[in-house]
C-alpha cells in the first residue's frame, strides 16, 4: 500500500508536469558489444563487522564464449544470456518519482537494491572495458509484474512490466530471494554441428574390459560433378556413414545418426559441480562417447558410475571445467550402441512380394509363398516383420545354442534370403530374447512383445480347411 500511496502522490502534479510524469524509460544499448555482465545484491549487515556483503553474479564473455566465473568458469547458458539482455534493451515504462528521498520506498537505495552493470565495447579489453548501462531495481514491487527501475547516479525511478527477476532465475520475493548463481550455467553437456563430425564411438568400461558399442564414421565415395561441366570433382567428395566393422546385423541409417548427433544438444544435466570437490570416478570412467569433427577436433564425454543417491551420473567433457550432474533417463538416451541406427524394416519385407516365409517353433516349421497363396493372416503377419525392431546389440551372454529353438527365413522377390536365429530368453528382468543373422556374429535382441508376435499363436496362419 506504501508504494501506492507514492504513486498516487506522485502521479498528483501541476498540470504544467504532467508530459514529464509519462516520460518513457530508454535502457538501450548495443548487445552485441556486451562482454560482461555483473548482477550484485548487497546483504544486510554482518553482526558485529559494521560491513556489507554482497551476493554476486559475474558473466564474462571471452573468445566469443560466455563463462560464469564465481561457478569455476562453467560456460553459461547463451539462451538465457540472450533473452536476459534483449528484455533489459527492450523494457518499457513511465516515470514514477525523482524524489531521492522516496528511494527506500521502492527499494531502490544503493544499499538494497539490485545492480546490473554492462561493460564491454568493440575493442575493450579486460582493464578496458566501456560502460554500457548501469542499472538498479528495486526490491519492492508495484504488484505481481510491475518492478521499479533507474539508473546508477540518477534520482528518476521508472515502473516496467519487463520481466527482468524472471530472466535472473528469481521468482519469489526479490528483498528475501538470494542470487541464484546455478541459474546461469549451461546445462547441455555438448552442441556439434551434426553435418561436420566423421566419427562417434562409444565405449564402456567394466572390470577392465572395454566394449566398443558403437562406432560409425563418415567416409567419401564419390565425387559429384560440376555444374559448369568442367568434369567430377569440382564440387567436392560425397561422403556416407557407415559401420567401422563388418559385423554388423543390418544396414545403417544416415538420418538415424544425424538425428542422434541433433539429440546432444537436449541431454541437459541437473547441475554443475565442483570439479575439485571429491572423485567423482572419472579417472577410470564406466562409459565413454567420443566424437571426432571435420576439423579434427575430438570431444570426449565421460561418466563414472551410477549414483544411487541423485539417481544420475557424474559426466565429464573434454574442454570443460566442471563435472555435470545427468539424470538416469538422459544418460540411457546417451548410452546407445550400433542398433541405433539400423534402418527401419531392416529385413526387407514387403506383402506383396514375399515369395517364402519360414517359421521355425521348437523344430516344428510352417513354410509359405504368401505372393503365390496370399491370405490376410500372413498379410497381418508380414506387416509385423516390416516392423521388426532390434532392442539392443548383445555383448555377453547371449549364446544360441544350435540348432535354434525358433528361426525365421524371409525371402523377397529380387533379394537374398534372409535366416534369424533366436534362443531362449535372456532373462526374466530384461524380457528380451537373443537373436542372431545367420553368417552375422554380433547377436542382438528383441523384445518379448514382438518375440511373441513371431512364435505365438501361430495356427493362425495354417491354411483353412475347405
Amino acid at each position: 500500500m506504501l508504494v501506492a500511496g507514492v504513486v498516487l502522490k506522485q502521479t498528483q502534479k501541476p498540470e504544467e508536469l504532467a508530459t514529464e510524469e509519462y516520460v518513457p524509460l530508454d535502457l538501450s544499448f548495443d548487445a552485441a558489444a556486451v562482454q560482461k555482465i555483473d548482477i550484485s545484491k548487497p546483504k544486510a549487515a554482518t553482526a558485529g563487522a559494521g560491513k556489507k556483503e554482497e551476493e554476486y553474479v559475474e558473466l564474462v564473455k571471452k573468445n566469443d564464449i560466455w563463462k560464469v566465473s564465481g561457478l569455476f568458469n562453467a560456460r553459461a547458458d547463451e539462451d538465457k544470456i540472450e533473452k536476459f539482455l534483449k528484455e533489459l534493451r527492450e523494457a518499457k515504462g513511465e516515470l514514477r518519482a525523482k524524489d531521492k528521498a522516496l528511494f527506500p520506498d521502492f527499494g531502490i537505495g544503493d544499499n538494497e537494491a539490485y545492480r546490473i552493470v554492462l561493460t564491454g565495447g568493440a575493442n575493450a579489453g579486460e582493464a578496458g572495458r566501456l560502460p554500457l548501462l548501469d542499472l538498479r531495481i528495486g526490491t519492492k514491487k508495484a504488484d505481481y509484474r510491475s518492478l521499479f527501475v533507474r539508473k546508477e547516479g540518477s534520482d528518476p525511478i521508472y515502473v516496467t512490466d519487463a520481466n527482468l527477476f524472471g530472466e535472473m532465475g528469481l521468482y519469489g520475493d526479490p528483498k528475501t530471494e538470494s542470487l541464484n548463481q546455478d541459474y546461469w550455467p549451461s546445462t547441455s553437456l555438448v552442441e556439434v554441428d551434426s553435418d561436420k563430425v566423421t566419427k562417434l564411438e562409444t565405449r564402456r568400461f567394466k572390470d577392465g574390459e572395454e566394449v566398443l558399442t558403437t562406432s560409425v564414421i563418415k567416409e567419401a565415395f564419390g565425387a559429384r560433378s560440376s555444374s559448369s561441366g568442367e568434369g567430377p570433382g569440382t564440387e567436392g567428395v560425397q561422403k556416407k556413414w557407415k559401420y567401422t566393422r563388418e559385423d554388423r546385423p543390418f544396414a545403417i541409417d544416415a538420418e538415424k545418426i544425424k538425428n542422434h548427433l541433433d539429440s546432444l544438444k537436449t541431454w541437459r544435466a541437473q547441475k554443475v559441480l565442483n570439479p575439485k570437490e571429491k572423485d567423482y570416478g572419472l579417472a577410470k570412467p564406466a562409459w565413454r562417447m567420443n566424437i571426432l569433427m571435420e576439423d579434427g577436433k575430438e570431444i570426449a564425454v565421460s561418466a563414472g558410475g551410477a549414483d544411487e543417491d541423485t539417481k544420475a551420473y557424474d559426466m565429464q567433457v573434454s574442454g570443460e571445467p566442471v563435472v555435470f550432474q545427468l539424470t538416469y533417463y538422459y544418460f540411457e538416451n546417451m548410452d546407445v550402441d550400433d542398433s541405433r541406427f539400423f534402418v527401419d524394416n531392416p529385413l526387407g519385407v514387403d506383402p506383396d512380394k514375399t515369395t517364402k516365409l519360414v517359421i521355425r517353433a521348437h523344430k516344428k516349421p510352417m513354410e509359405f509363398n504368401p505372393k503365390q497363396k496370399p491370405r490376410e493372416a500372413l498379410t497381418q503377419y508380414l506387416n509385423d516383420l516390416k516392423n521388426f525392431r532390434v532392442e539392443k546389440l548383445l555383448f555377453e551372454g547371449a549364446k544360441i545354442k544350435s540348432p535354434a529353438p525358433y528361426s525365421l527365413e524371409v525371402q523377397t522377390e529380387g533379394a537374398q534370403p534372409q535366416v534369424l536365429d533366436f534362443g531362449e530368453m535372456v532373462s526374466q528382468e530384461l524380457k528380451l530374447y537373443p537373436g542372431v543373422k545367420r553368417g552375422v556374429l554380433q547377436p542382438f535382441a528383441i523384445a518379448e512383445s514382438d518375440f511373441k508376435k513371431y512364435f505365438d499363436a501361430l495356427d493362425r496362419l495354417a491354411e483353412p480347411k475347405t
